[in-house]
């Protein structure tokens, strides 16, 4: 079970790596100011040690070493500059990858289509698309950039290290992989407690959402408060679970701490003895323990950032099993497409069309039937009720004219032509269906009434004032406010 939980991980961490594609730009930019950033803080290090060291032992004064004290103020904007360009850049990687993942995956939903998404709670869907999303963001704005400048900075500065003190140096390579050593350790556990922590609150969006809109219901049969304390109990258990990755996460923030401050105590103690006993100069000694906590710092920061890893790809589960779902086999782009009788299918606003069906069966996946061989034929302008007890069809009917839906075996005939070989996008702009519950969207009437049309446009407008005044509805619509 653990191997096939690593094996999910890193599906899913893959995925949100092939993800950084649509922001390499920022990235790279990122990760150059955060390496630029440890460039100028050798620099600045060299910078003080050769003035501390000057003053001390070289008896240098004020005017000796006002020229590299000129510098400083240099270093120090230089560095916050790096600093400021590496989150800016870090920021704009992260929204970048939300806008365009959040896009494609609202894409590939409508492209499923509500059939196949019947049997997923609202909720699920709404937190997927918005607060899973929203959870990645640190993950390309602070994991993946402090990944790349763990592996860049430290190696610089043991390159500066090395010819002022091999001891250090070695200190250096030995105890840096600890950190990420259990870093990996303890990430092992706190990725499947982040994970079921991200689960937990997909189903409690999807109940409580499911909850809110049959409140209705539940008040009718008295079952409001037993809904609440659902509500409640499965909130508990997702509080439980935060607080559970939290207590890794603090954990874990603390062995890395400890490892870097015993590892920085260590040089400390080395270059301490050899300057006591002569054998070292202060300059290197100096600059070498002013570059050891920079030298750990990037581990640290990665450290720090790996929470945000696991929350990720907790988070990212749901958007991997959706975006994986199969999409329906794109309908053939043929909108000219010819008819059996060597015609062109025209478009239903030229006028209205014959709709035939075939020995048409539906199927679903449970092997439920929901059409048995249907024949039946709509002449051109003809109105028609479909009559049957629930369960009979019906809707089976409207969701295959749709396009939500193809035929198990048989087909829909469209003046001749085959609904699945036309192009499905022109066959619902020619068409309308108002369901059962229609939903009102949170906009202006206009807006609901336009729909995908620009309200803005005049003849849209002219067109949307014309259509509530044939529904009666212009006088309800002028009583509005504003």
């Amino acid at each position: 079970m653990a191997e096939a939980d690593r094996a999910e991980a890193h599906k899913v961490e893959a995925y949100l790596k092939a993800q950084k594609a649509a922001a390499s730009r920022p990235l790279r930019l990122a990760i150059a100011a955060g390496f630029g950033v440890g460039l100028v803080v050798i620099g600045q290090a060299v910078l003080v040690a050769s003035i501390i060291s000057a003053v001390l032992f070289d008896k240098a004064t004020l005017a000796d070493v006002w020229p590299t004290l000129l510098l400083l103020p240099l270093v120090f904007l230089m560095r916050a500059a790096f600093v400021y360009l590496g989150e800016q850049a870090a920021f704009q990687a992260a929204a970048v990858v939300k806008r365009k993942l959040r896009a494609k995956l609202v894409d590939h939903l409508l492209a499923l289509g509500p059939i196949r998404l019947s049997g997923l709670p609202t909720g699920t869907l709404v937190a997927a698309v918005t607060d899973s999303i929203e959870a990645i963001e640190p993950y390309y704005a602070r994991y993946l950039p402090a990944a790349s400048i763990t592996a860049m900075v430290p190696l610089a500065i043991l390159v500066v290290v090395v010819p002022s003190d091999w001891v250090s140096a070695l200190v250096f390579v030995v105890t840096a992989p600890l950190i990420p050593l259990f870093m990996v350790l303890i990430g092992r556990g706190a990725e499947k407690m982040s994970q079921r922590q991200w689960g937990g609150l997909l189903r409690m969006s999807g109940h409580l959402l499911d909850a809110i809109q049959g409140l209705p219901t539940l008040k009718l049969f008295n079952a409001s408060r037993r809904e609440a304390n659902a509500v409640s109990a499965m909130a508990d258990s997702y509080r439980r679970d935060t607080m559970e990755v939290l207590r890794v996460a603090f954990l874990s923030s603390l062995a890395l701490e400890f490892f870097a401050t015993v590892s920085i105590a260590m040089v400390a103690v080395f270059i301490g003895f050899r300057l006591l006993w002569g054998e070292m100069a202060f300059f290197n000694g100096f600059l070498v323990l002013l570059l050891a906590p920079e030298f750990y710092a990037p581990l640290r920061a990665l450290g720090a950032h790996y929470h945000a890893r696991m929350e990720a790809i907790g988070a990212a589960e749901k958007i991997v099993e959706l975006m994986a779902m199969t999409v329906p086999e794109p309908a053939k782009a043929q909108a000219s497409a010819m008819s059996a009788g060597g015609g062109r299918l025209q478009s239903v606003a030229a006028r209205p069309p014959r709709i035939t069906f075939e020995d048409v069966t539906v199927t679903f996946d449970d092997g439920r039937r929901g059409l048995d061989g249907l024949n039946f034929d709509i002449a051109p302008g003809e109105r028609i009720a479909l009559v049957g007890p629930s369960g009979a069809g019906k809707s089976t009917v409207v969701t295959l004219l749709l396009g939500f839906l193809a035929p198990t075996s048989g087909r829909i005939l469209v003046d001749g032509v085959p609904l699945a070989d036309t192009d499905i996008a022109s066959w619902r702009a020619d068409i309308a269906w108002l369901p059962q519950s229609p939903h009102l969207f949170h906009a202006s009437v206009l807006d609901n009434i336009a729909m995908l049309d620009a309200p803005h446009d005049p003849q849209i407008r002219e067109r949307a004032t014309e259509a509530a005044r044939e529904a009666d509805a212009s006088a309800l619509i002028a009583s509005l406010p504003q």
